[in-house]
């Protein structure tokens, strides 16, 4: 009978699995699928969410965050996104000291519906300039991966937008996400642009059902039977300001086309005075 470790080893001669097949069969001390996890940083970290918050759907998880330099607890003060204490730590490169605002994604390598990591690089590159220089270090395009397999992948996707950008160079660069600590940021910083859409949503559909409620209410009048005071009252000057200004609009209409009548027909009669000036013998 074969024992769980012989199943388990691999025959020798046999072909070795792959990298991404290796990361997408690792598990959690738990035994629980461990996930893949993609960090990415443009500057407009805002849009940059939307765009990967779109493709991933339910499949994955996308968070704001910010970057830190090493491993939490060592080295300069942290700086949280929204709080007000500066980090004295710098980035991997050594380009100044800052937290960076990213957007980490993470995902089931095992579920068919998530997406892979070359489509969010697609999503990545889609969603800002490369070539765009940032104003500082800390708004620069830079790719966090955190395996082998997504470093190869990253290097072959810069060369293809190097080769496609002949005319300008691809500034956008990729770092080791092992080499930082991610703290996420509070609930205020995740899903800005989606909350501010649907927030403006609901304001506008307020104020529809808001105005054929209104609408209704006049029509139907209280419930006694008479219209309601209050409405009245509201509805009143707006009528009688609608009614002065229609009044004022048509007399300066009549005012102006009297004006140019009068003004074509002396320059009739200056035209057959003198015809008749002319005609006269002398």
């Amino acid at each position: 009978m074969t024992t769980p470790r012989a199943r388990t080893e691999r025959r020798e001669g046999s072909p070795r699995p792959s990298t991404a097949q290796s990361e997408a069969n690792q598990r959690t001390p738990h035994g629980g699928r461990a996930l893949s996890e993609a960090y990415f940083a443009t500057g407009a970290t805002a849009f940059l969410e939307r765009a990967l918050t779109r493709r991933t759907g339910a499949h994955a998880a996308t968070t704001v965050g910010t970057f830190h330099r090493g491993n939490r607890g060592k080295g300069g003060v942290r700086r949280r996104l929204g709080g007000a204490t500066t980090s004295t730590v710098g980035d991997a490169r050594g380009h100044g000291g800052g937290a960076r605002e990213v957007v980490r994604v993470r995902w089931d390598p095992e579920n068919p519906y998530a997406a892979t990591f070359g489509e969010l690089l697609d999503v990545f590159w889609d969603s800002h300039d490369p070539t765009h220089a940032p104003i500082d270090d800390l708004h620069a395009s830079v790719v966090f991966v955190t395996s082998e397999s997504q470093r190869e992948e990253t290097l072959r996707s810069i060369e293809q937008k190097t080769d496609a950008y002949r005319d300008a160079d691809v500034l956008t660069r990729m770092e080791s996400a092992v080499d930082y600590s991610f703290t996420e940021a509070p609930e205020r910083f995740q899903r800005r642009l989606q909350r501010a859409s649907e927030d403006e949503g609901s304001r506008e559909g307020s104020m529809r059902n808001g105005g054929s409620a209104r609408s209704s209410m006049d029509e139907r009048g209280s419930p006694n039977g008479s219209t309601s005071e209050a409405s009245q009252s509201t509805d009143a000057p707006q009528r009688t300001r609608t009614l002065l200004g229609s009044v004022n609009a048509t007399l300066h209409w009549a005012v102006d086309w009297t004006k140019v009548i009068a003004v074509h027909w002396a320059a009739y009669l200056v035209r057959g005075g003198a015809e008749n000036e002319r005609k006269t013998p002398r």
